[in-house]
């Protein structure tokens, strides 16, 4: 395994706060665009190196936005 990956299975023991912004901050490390999806639909998609943690969490929160 990678001994400083820290990929998901790593942190099965982490609260679901924490496991979540892991999981967005691979997102943003190891993808090269990201879709948002509401109600199986896309919404948008957006090149990885434009988001942040701080905006895809906004945007998980929040999909309904891209409506307004």
């Amino acid at each position: 395994g990678d001994a400083g990956g820290g990929g998901l299975r790593d942190h099965a023991e982490a609260p679901a706060q924490e496991l979540l912004l892991q999981s967005l901050e691979e997102v943003l490390r190891v993808g090269n665009r990201v879709l948002i999806l509401q109600d199986g639909r896309v919404l948008d998609t957006l090149p990885a190196e434009e988001l942040t943690v701080d905006s895809l969490t906004a945007l998980v929160a929040r999909p309904e936005g891209f409506d307004e």
